[in-house]
């Protein structure tokens, strides 16, 4: 499979057929772009300012305790705080 070469809801569908349980990214356009009401798997959304390992690294223990549970089809933003934002809508 050629990862790189799939796009928003395509990588989303493909990764839900691959059993993934979940899919992370940084990416916040990601709640604008997708029907959060009908979504292939589980989205954690790091909140994060950049993607570099020092800014991510901070959210792994946030990602964990997350992950230890089952997720709904949904959208989880994770904030550096460690608040989780769960939505089933984009914020305004």
């Amino acid at each position: 499979m050629r990862w790189e070469t799939l796009k928003n809801g395509a990588l989303l569908a493909v990764a839900a057929e691959s059993q993934f349980d979940a899919f992370l990214t940084v990416d916040k356009k990601l709640e604008f772009e997708q029907n959060l009401k009908s979504l292939p798997l589980p989205i954690v959304i790091l909140d994060a300012l950049t993607n570099s390992f020092e800014t991510v690294q901070i959210f792994v223990p946030i990602v964990q305790r997350l992950l230890a549970a089952p997720l709904q089809k949904r959208l989880y933003v994770l904030e550096s705080n460690g608040n989780v934002v769960e939505l089933i809508s984009p914020r305004k």
